[in-house]
């Protein structure tokens, strides 16, 4: 079930923060990044949530999320 915009990314800087150590601009962009990314996987596949674990395996692994604050952010193509 997707969650409103604002509490994916409350969600997602309080885990950045407290769990994975990130900080600054990083830290916002991980928390733009999943928001953007449960709303884009919620419209693809409603079923499907996109779990914090799960975004953040893509992320240590160095997947690229590309994106401003206010614009959609996106997995970048490989």
């Amino acid at each position: 079930m997707y969650e409103a915009w604002d509490q994916a990314y409350c969600k997602a800087y309080s885990d950045g923060h407290n769990n994975r150590g990130l900080r600054g601009r990083r830290l916002d962009h991980y928390a733009h990044a999943f928001a953007d990314i449960c709303g884009e996987v919620d419209s693809l596949v409603p079923d499907l949530e996109m779990t914090l674990d799960a975004f953040w395996l893509q992320w240590d692994r160095g997947d690229v999320f590309e994106g401003t604050p206010g614009e959609h952010w996106h997995r970048a193509a490989a």
